[in-house]
């Protein structure tokens, strides 16, 4: 069974206007979140033959910076509240950023942060499973890695 050039055109087309503004600012952040099913079934093609479409596909971006971005990568996988999950763990490292070294936050402090900042309801434990993700250190690790640093500052 082959995949008729204007279904692949259609689904092309149709998944690039949906990341018009991501393949603009490059920022991943800005990626919707598309799941390869929803994109199949509003071309009209059964998800294998997405599959097929975007496998060693490329798109060539011509602007001030002429990149190709592999067509895959337009369909993102849906995360927790419609973000993807680059979009959850880029928001745990803003937060993790902006934390006082002195007094990091828990991983319940970042769920309820996420929820307020962000209107992302997410639980505890799927913070600490992006956490595991990003390789962002536990509360108590971080809290430790600063008496640490402030220690060896001591000897210097």
């Amino acid at each position: 069974m082959g995949v008729s050039s204007s279904s692949g055109t259609t689904f092309i087309y149709q998944n690039v206007e949906r990341q018009q503004v991501f393949l603009q600012s490059q920022d991943k952040l800005d990626l919707v979140s598309t799941p390869q099913q929803l994109v199949a079934q509003s071309v009209g093609l059964s998800n294998s033959t997405v599959s097929l479409i975007v496998r060693g596909r490329y798109i060539l971006v011509c602007d001030q910076h002429s990149r190709i971005i592999p067509l895959h990568s337009l369909c993102v996988a849906v995360g927790v509240g419609g973000r993807t999950p680059q979009q959850i763990q880029q928001m745990l490292i803003q937060l993790i950023v902006e934390e006082s070294s002195a007094n990091p936050y828990t991983d319940e402090q970042l769920a309820q942060l996420l929820k307020i900042r962000f209107c992302l309801p997410i639980t505890r434990r799927t913070v600490t499973k992006y956490c595991k993700i990003a390789r962002i250190k536990s509360s108590h690790y971080r809290k430790l890695t600063e008496k640490m640093e402030l220690r060896t500052g001591d000897w210097e």
